[in-house]
């Protein structure tokens, strides 16, 4: 198969050399490989790792006095698994503030697989990203902070035919969009399915290793559990109360389990939308994957999805037109809030429509309507409660027929 072009690539290559990048993305999403063809023309690159104690002692003896010294010789640097070094938020502020000492700016690019917040107050797990927030030019700012994903269905479907779309897409609802999947997406075999679940033991290993890295008072236990009922209820609202009665854990705590799950890149929160209709919900939350191929491993199903029954098709495709969506918005940088509306119990029975799948807000407002097969992706009720309260927001239905389309 061809070297499939990531997207980020250009982006990537008109940020502000004054500043330290981060990328951060999920383990196997191919961000060294990205950071290759990032500093391919770089003369001199030093090459740190995480993962190696030696280098993790090298970094460690940096300091004010010493950084400008320690940059002094090397055109760029590139520190692998930054997450895994102490006090790695310490060190990269030194590190960007003495490259801008230097008339020639040092290339530095840093990789981890949890977001490390560097614009961010670091005891704020759930902050919103600041330069979006206060609207702040991301050209005043030390760092460029990134999200590279698995891949994406555009950069995955660009050069295939369109007869081929579809046989594409189903395999990738069942094994993800992580890089040995891509490549490998036509082969079926047993040993490949066996490859692709080794790779995800493993990437839940290195997940909760990361896990106990940022939140060592929390209970990996838990996490195991916590991930197993929410690859369980893929798609469905959760009911946090009762999640935390079954895990024995309060509410505040149960936030804070999910919202480590999504700093370190595993999960993505989909809050309800409460704006003004009279029983909106407002407290509701969805949890879906960045890696589909994690939640069919922790429920134990890799089998086809023509295989599965109608919801289970559902949810995966839900899960893969959310993150399709949000990752197009996180490489565009864009301030667009991805959000779900349903009615509340008491109010649900009097509408025919009482829920949409997805309503994103900012540049506007969208609603999209979900569903694997056209016959279950509900129409919108023209006279319901949403689209009568809601009359500017564009209404937009999404099967496998016009994936494409709604992901642009």
């Amino acid at each position: 198969m061809a070297i499939i072009q990531r997207t980020l690539l250009p982006v990537i290559n008109e940020h502000n050399p004054r500043q330290l990048l981060a990328i951060y993305g999920p383990h196997y999403c191919g961000k060294s490989s990205l950071v290759k063809q990032i500093l391919q023309e770089q003369s001199s690159c030093v090459s740190l790792d995480g993962d190696d104690s030696s280098d993790i002692m090298y970094l460690l003896t940096i300091s004010e006095k010493s950084a400008v010294e320690f940059l002094q010789d090397k055109t760029s640097l590139f520190i692998k698994n930054a997450h895994k070094v102490p006090k790695i938020r310490h060190l990269l502020k030194v590190l960007a503030q003495a490259n801008n000492s230097f008339k020639e700016k040092r290339t530095i690019v840093v990789t981890s697989a949890i977001d490390l917040k560097l614009n961010h107050d670091e005891n704020n797990l759930l902050a919103f990203n600041i330069e979006r927030m206060l609207d702040i030019d991301e050209h005043d700012l030390l760092f460029r902070e990134v999200n590279l994903w698995p891949f994406t269905l555009n950069e995955l479907l660009a050069d295939c035919p369109p007869e081929s779309y579809k046989q594409i897409v189903d395999q990738c609802l069942v094994k993800g969009l992580t890089p040995q999947v891509v490549e490998n997406y036509e082969n079926n075999s047993p040993d490949f399915s066996e490859q692709i679940r080794l790779e995800v033991k493993d990437k839940i290993d290195l997940l909760l290793h990361d896990i106990h890295l940022l939140a060592p008072q929390l209970s990996i236990g838990k996490f195991n559990e916590l991930l197993l009922i929410l690859a369980q209820k893929l798609g469905k609202q959760l009911d946090l109360n009762e999640l935390a009665q079954t895990m024995g854990l309060g509410r505040t705590l149960i936030e804070e389990y999910i919202a480590v799950l999504d700093r370190c890149l595993a999960v993505k929160l989909c809050k309800s939308i409460h704006l003004s209709v009279k029983g909106e919900l407002s407290d509701g939350v969805k949890v879906y994957f960045t890696d589909i191929a994690i939640r069919n491993y922790l429920i134990d199903d890799f089998s086809p999805i023509e295989e599965r029954n109608e919801q289970e098709q559902h949810a995966l495709f839900e899960n893969l037109f959310y993150m399709e969506r949000y990752k197009m918005h996180c490489l565009n940088r864009s301030n667009i809030s991805i959000c779900y509306w349903r009615l509340s119990s008491s109010f649900a029975a009097k509408e025919q429509t009482n829920y949409i799948d997805f309503v994103e807000l900012g540049n506007g407002m969208r609603a999209y309507q979900c569903g694997y097969h056209d016959a279950v992706c509900k129409h919108f009720d023209r006279n319901g409660i949403f689209v009568r309260s809601y009359h500017n927001c564009s209404l937009h239905r999404v099967t496998m027929e016009n994936l494409l389309e709604k992901i642009h």
